[in-house]
């Protein structure tokens, strides 16, 4: 009789609604593999995680025998090893797509993740929305306002997040947009499949378009829009209204 092998399941740790989550999750999901997440509840992952692995921040990615892959853009690096199709780092664009993918996690990721608290804090009760898809407990809407601030207030001060730099990053919206165009007339984005640079990158703009003050600006930059297709949409939304509106005004305005 034959023997049948069970197929190998990584585990990924993970939080709800996270956009490197979401660009590793998609990687996984396009190459077939198997994965089992394991998930948190922000701000309280970052003690957890730093007992555990001596790292602060998701998607922490557990290869079976035990092999840990720490950081989005690394941990898509290593899939493209393990199952190298479809392939995310074509071996003729893959310098352009490595730049493209760089920038995504260290600027815009970092962008994007402030914005994101910054327009929670303006209206915690919209919080409630991203536990949609999660498997945690979820929190009362009657809570959900003090627990909104308690939560915005813990990323605050685990992500270094000042009113100076999210009045920096809303102003940098159009910059940033600008920048997609150089990287993609470098050839650092996919067409019939994305290629890494898509999923760092889209993950962060489709967390940018849950922000309801910024999603117009997303969606009206064609690139943008070609680019974030690949991701799902986040699990909620934050609605118009949470940022300044001089912020927004600014860089809708330019």
């Amino acid at each position: 009789m034959d023997a049948t092998v069970a197929p190998m399941r990584y585990t990924l740790h993970v939080i709800n609604g996270s956009h490197p989550c979401a660009a590793v999750l998609r990687a996984m999901e396009l190459k077939g593999i198997d994965v089992k997440p394991v998930e948190y509840s922000p701000p309280f992952h970052a003690p957890i995680l730093q007992v555990r692995f001596g790292y602060r921040r998701v998607p922490i990615l557990v290869i079976p025998g035990g092999e840990t892959v720490r950081g989005s853009r690394q941990i898509m690096q290593r899939l493209e090893a393990i199952q190298p199709y479809p392939q995310l780092y074509p071996n003729d664009r893959i310098a352009a797509i490595e730049a493209a993918e760089r920038w995504g996690d260290t600027v815009l990721q970092v962008a994007s993740r402030r914005l994101l608290w910054a327009a929670v804090r303006g209206n915690p009760r919209a919080l409630a929305s991203f536990q949609a898809g999660s498997h945690l407990p979820r929190i009362p809407a009657t809570v959900m306002r003090v627990a909104g601030l308690v939560v915005a207030a813990g990323e605050y001060r685990l992500n270094g997040i000042t009113s100076a730099n999210v009045e920096e990053h809303v102003a940098s919206i159009p910059g940033y947009l600008d920048k997609l165009d150089e990287f993609n007339a470098d050839g650092a984005f996919g067409t019939g499949t994305p290629t890494g640079a898509d999923l760092q990158i889209g993950s962060s703009l489709q967390l940018l378009r849950a922000i309801e003050d910024l999603r117009p600006l997303i969606d009206a930059h064609p690139i943008a829009r070609e680019i974030a297709r690949w991701l799902p949409t986040s699990p909620g939304s934050v609605p118009a209204g949470a940022l300044p509106k001089e912020l927004v005004a600014l860089a809708i305005n330019g």
